[in-house]
């Protein structure tokens, strides 16, 4: 627990080398040039206007050598502007980390940690490598780099955390396994490294310049062969038949696909779709079906609160992702939320019962923690409920932590001298904690007809791809661990999605 020696560092950099993603010898100017003479019709070209300088035909020589060059240079600009609007992963793991070495615990570059290093992570942190969990605490991990799920995995001791995930929620201790080109995302990297493959048009096209190339010698060997025989001069013939060889080169053919791919590349940069080249275009142009995973690709990878359920009525809470700005409306019309005391209480609750953080860095916000929770923290805000303010307000004094098998979460305030205890959590889980409901200014008994209702509410938003959320409280004097999420007061639901990205259509079920 000690954690490596600078000796053993030292060596084990020279074994493993430092934890940084390789990058592929990046490509110049100069390859991007000399890909644009991969084309065969190309170099068809190009013998055709050698041919046509030689027999005197000048006119087309230079036409030729015109749709060349721009042939070249069009294909040169729009592949080079596609190149260097390119990302580096590089910037998904944090520049520092903190490690136990020689006893004392070290804030270090992340590119010098080695295998063998003892990590030290809380909330927030991403994570700099491949590690075995050693101790942990509340420990649950953003994962969504890797597998797209949005939800947080709760990890446990002998567990694997991996390289450019975050933590969420709580904190570990973890002993590092890989670094890297090693680890998952390394493994992603060398995967996503441009590998030199012919597209299906360039086989097309060099299929076709063969045939091309075929039939204009046997036809001008034809002719060559049928002109001597006749008895015609061998210079003359010879004139003739290359004269037929670039009659048989379709120069305009080069210049039509280099321009309606150049034209498909622009407008699809314009979506924010960038391709290396050129050719590509064609490629996904012949796409029939996409499978595509959704969260982050379709989604915002923003859990965004939508519906309340409270008092007897549903509101609908507009904005999305993380920006704390939205409105409260029921039955289409902006309410008052002054006016609404239980919702009022019920975001309080939200936002009181989290460990997530909303922060705003150069004019974008975003959270440090769940993003359930922080979906929920949001919510709050925009009701201008800020959690800093609330914990003021309402010093939490305990917590009763959240797990896969409780389905819930409790924390315990302190109020003029009064104890308040707020739960969220699974709704079945929540309901069957409760044995009161609050409706608008009375606490009244919760009967099995009021808990019918609200589960079928709550199956109603879950069969529309929420993700639901029950809210309960209580307020006492005294509390046991045995009593603290007894008797609780039922406040509400709360659901959320992952909202769809600006310009992702409505999808159409054929089936």
């Amino acid at each position: 627990m000690t954690g490596l020696s600078n000796l053993e560092v030292e060596e084990r950099i020279k074994k493993y080398g430092y934890n940084e993603l390789k990058e592929k010898k990046k490509v110049t100017w100069v390859k991007i040039l000399l890909r644009q003479f991969s084309n065969i019709l190309v170099w068809i070209l190009f013998a055709a206007s050698i041919i046509s300088f030689f027999i005197g035909e000048i006119l087309n020589f230079w036409v030729i050598i015109f749709l060349l060059f721009f042939i070249i240079f069009l294909g040169f600009i729009q592949e080079y502007k596609a190149e260097s609007a390119m990302e580096s992963l590089k910037k998904i793991v944090q520049p520092t980390t903190r490690v136990i070495r020689d006893g004392k615990v070290r804030k270090i570059p992340s590119r010098e940690v080695v295998p063998g290093d003892l990590l030290i992570l809380e909330m927030g942190d991403k994570i700099p490598a491949d590690a075995e969990v050693i101790e942990a605490i509340n420990l649950k991990v953003d994962e969504s780099i890797l597998t797209g799920e949005s939800k947080a995995i709760e990890k446990k001791k002998g567990d694997l955390i991996f390289a450019g995930t975050q933590i969420v929620h709580g904190k570990c201790k973890a002993i590092v396994v890989a670094t890297g080109m090693n680890t998952k995302l390394g493994k992603i990297a060398r995967m996503i490294q441009d590998i030199e493959e012919k597209t299906p048009l360039q086989e097309k096209i060099t299929k076709l310049g063969k045939i091309l190339a075929l039939i204009a010698l046997i036809a001008c060997a034809i002719i060559f062969i049928f002109g001597v025989v006749k008895g015609i001069p061998v210079v003359e013939i010879l004139v003739v038949a290359l004269a037929l060889a670039v009659a048989a080169v379709p120069e305009g053919l080069p210049l039509a696909l280099t321009l309606t791919l150049s034209i498909g590349m622009h407008r699809m940069a314009k979506q924010n779709a960038i391709i290396r080249k050129l050719l590509a275009v064609e490629t996904l142009g012949s796409v029939t079906v996409i499978c595509a995973d959704k969260t982050g690709t379709i989604t915002k990878n923003e859990m965004t609160v939508e519906k309340i359920f409270v008092d007897d009525k549903i509101f609908d809470v507009t904005g999305v992702g993380y920006e704390p700005k939205g409105k409260f409306l029921y039955n289409g019309e902006e309410v008052d939320i002054n006016k609404e005391e239980n919702l009022i209480l019920l975001l309080k609750a939200v936002a009181l019962c989290n460990n997530s953080v909303l922060e705003e860095k150069e004019g974008k916000w975003g959270i440090i923690g769940d993003p359930t929770e922080g979906a929920l923290i949001v919510v709050a805000t925009k009701a201008n409920l800020w959690k800093e303010d609330l914990e003021k307000e309402y010093p939490r004094v305990g917590e009763v932590i959240f797990t896969s098998e409780r389905k819930m979460m409790t924390t315990i305030h302190k109020k003029d001298g009064k104890l308040l205890i707020f739960s969220k959590g699974a709704p079945e889980v929540i309901l069957k904690k409760c044995k009161f409901i609050k409706k608008k200014d009375r606490i009244e008994e919760i009967n099995e007809d009021e808990k019918a209702k609200i589960l079928k509410i709550n199956k109603d938003f879950a069969s529309s791809a929420f993700r639901v959320l029950g809210v309960a409280y209580k307020e006492a004097s005294k509390i046991t661990p045995k009593n603290i999420e007894e008797n609780l007061v039922f406040l509400g639901l709360i659901a959320m999605i992952d909202p769809p990205r600006e310009g992702v259509k409505r999808s159409n079920r054929s089936m």
